[in-house]
């Protein structure tokens, strides 16, 4: 798994192996969230599993299609490569930064007051 956050100067970049408790065809819930002053996080079943908050530096975007968003790919020099086998439901995106209890809202469990 890979999300990988670029703003045209600075990248952030997770890569994680899933849990070995999940296996092919099972369901589970994934979510991400990122902002330029705290990173980017990856949640698998509401629980933050891994968390970059430190950008690197990285060269300009070189094209218009460089700022795209990919889903089950990757964009490599213009060219889309690495596709995963996997079935996605209920993809959802928002434009602000999620708190916590509503990470757990949004993938499946409820918050606690």
């Amino acid at each position: 798994m890979t999300v990988l956050v670029a703003n045209g100067s600075f990248s952030w970049h997770v890569e994680k192996n899933l849990p070995n408790a999940i296996q092919a065809g099972d369901w589970f819930n994934l979510a991400f969230r990122w902002r330029i002053d705290k990173g980017v996080q990856l949640f698998i079943n509401s629980e933050l599993q891994e968390e970059i908050p430190f950008a690197v530096p990285m060269e300009e975007a070189q094209t218009p299609a460089d700022n795209k968003m990919y889903v089950g790919c990757r964009n490599h020099e213009l060219t889309l490569k690495d596709f995963a086998d996997y079935e996605m439901d209920e993809l959802a995106l928002w434009n602000k930064y999620m708190p916590d209890h509503k990470i757990i809202d949004f993938t499946g469990a409820i918050s606690k007051p």
